[in-house]
């Protein structure tokens, strides 16, 4: 979806789904999804200097070079589990803490 805080509609993607590829018999991934998904469409982001934003799934190094590559960028959330010594190495660093409260009418 293409969102921005200047506009106030948001609009959709085509999505590429996790299907059986042809010659395979199992069904593959998110993120080999997420990879074609980016083949058919990084041209048009590129162009319209896209952000993309992904969870713990997609902060691999691969895909975030595919990304580098195409000319986009990317917000990972990465997961102290799966990113252990990002997290070694932010260990004792004072990092700035934002709590954003926000009330929805309750």
């Amino acid at each position: 979806m293409v969102v921005s805080p200047n506009q106030p509609h948001a609009l959709p993607l085509v999505p590429e789904f996790v299907t059986p590829q042809d010659g395979h018999d199992k069904q593959d991934c998110e993120i080999a999804a997420a990879k074609r998904w980016l083949d058919a469409n990084h041209e048009r982001l590129r162009e319209s200097r896209v952000t993309i934003l992904g969870d713990d799934l997609y902060c691999r190094q691969p895909f975030c070079e595919q990304l580098i590559e195409a000319g986009l960028n990317f917000i990972f959330v990465s997961r102290p589990t799966s990113h252990p010594t990002l997290y070694d190495h932010l260990n004792g660093i004072d990092l700035p803490t934002v709590t954003t409260t926000v009330n929805c009418g309750r």
